[in-house]
């Protein structure tokens, strides 16, 4: 996993702890510090691995477009715990 990746992941986790509904609409997504291709290739990388990080909504089986939940791979890769 590269920094990119684990920003977009830690971004993914803040924004489930902070919403009563675990749903995240990533074309309106704006993670400080990258910019919008970083943080594409980042979504397409945790999203699309054997394993993947997270999972939701795909378009085209690339990009990930509603994040619906964090995977125990990516639970694991944040330091556990919900």
């Amino acid at each position: 996993m590269n920094d990119d990746m684990m920003t977009v992941l830690c971004y993914v986790k803040e924004h489930f702890a902070s919403q009563e509904v675990h749903r995240l609409d990533t074309t309106r997504l704006d993670v400080p510090g990258l910019t919008k291709s970083r943080m594409t290739a980042a979504l397409r990388r945790l999203g699309s691995t054997d394993e993947p990080y997270i999972l939701g909504v795909k378009a085209d089986q690339e990009v990930i477009l509603i994040v619906r939940e964090i995977t125990e791979r990516g639970w694991d890769a944040l330091g556990g715990g919900r």
